[in-house]
């Protein structure tokens, strides 16, 4: 149906999302601060997609990922 369930997730996120490690070096890199360390055994992580939000909306993405923001 076109009705959205209130308990429905709409995940808002970018098509192509880096890692947190990628996207944390990415803004240091850009404020010209010190990235934090990070872990190399702590690397689990959860993939969020989009589509949901494009296929019930049909939204076009103005960036395809949040490393293409600018500020």
């Amino acid at each position: 149906t076109d009705e959205i369930l209130s308990s429905d997730i709409i995940n808002v996120t970018s098509s192509n999302h880096p890692t947190k490690q990628e996207y944390y070096e990415y803004l240091c890199k850009l404020f010209k601060i010190t990235p934090p360390a990070f872990n190399e055994s702590n690397k689990s992580f959860k993939k969020v997609s989009n589509q949901k939000l494009l296929d019930t909306y049909k939204i076009n993405l103005k960036f395809k990922s949040p490393l293409e923001f600018t500020f």
